[in-house]
């Protein structure tokens, strides 16, 4: 079967007596001519316009004629009104019609991959929510142990000024015993200080990013599911 490089190389051989413009001019309009129709459509392009010998005959014609009334060069090239009025393959629709087919391997093909890498998928969602447990974890047991250890030294503290009461008049007792449990208060109170800050200003925004992130997963699942 014939293919467009094989038609134009013809058609140039034949047309080898007219002037070289002239020559030029046919050849770029044909080959414009096949382009604008496409690949798939070569032979049916072939098949309206007849072998390249009958093309090269008609060209010869209307120049011998001085300009028929069939044929004429204009700015895209030498046209002539017999092959305008045939009507060009209807490209558009063709790939249209083979859109869905495309569209069908694609989705084939997606699903295809989603299914085969099921298990790394998993794993990652697996790890990645082991992550967030642990780290929520971590965060939990940060403010216990700041919790608890503020209540222990401010307890511990105040028993400890309690103790140095009754160590009246021993002096140096006195000052070594209330000043561990002032010293004890004091840190108490940083971590408490501590604990108050997290769970105001650390822990919202770290649970707000969870349920944020939570959330984007389920309306991604959601909204692939409506696609479908």
């Amino acid at each position: 079967m014939m293919r467009k490089k094989e038609f134009l190389e013809q058609l140039e051989r034949l047309l080898w007596d007219i002037p070289e413009q002239e020559r030029k001019e046919a050849l770029e309009f044909y080959e414009n001519y096949f382009d604008d129709a496409g690949e798939e459509n070569e032979a049916t392009v072939i098949q309206e316009l007849g072998s390249p010998g009958k093309v090269a005959a008609t060209i010869k014609a209307d120049l011998d004629e001085n300009g028929s009334e069939h044929g004429e060069y204009r700015e895209t090239g030498y046209t002539d009104e017999r092959f305008e009025e045939k009507n060009m393959p209807d490209i558009q629709s063709e790939r249209v019609e083979q859109k869905p087919k495309r569209s069908s391997l694609s989705w084939a093909l997606i699903l295809l991959l989603a299914i085969i890498t099921v298990p790394f998928w998993g794993a990652l969602a697996v790890a990645g929510l082991g992550l967030i447990v642990a780290l929520v974890g971590a965060a939990i047991g940060v403010a216990a142990a700041l919790f608890f250890g503020c209540i222990g030294l401010l307890m511990g503290g105040i028993i400890s000024l309690g103790v140095a009461v009754t160590q009246f008049p021993a002096v140096p007792t006195v000052c070594l015993v209330a000043g561990t449990g002032l010293l004890m208060i004091c840190i108490g109170l940083l971590l408490l200080l501590g604990f108050l800050w997290l769970a105001v200003k650390v822990f919202p925004i770290c649970f707000r990013w969870v349920i944020d992130f939570i959330q984007r997963i389920l309306h991604r699942g959601i909204r692939g599911g409506e696609r479908k």
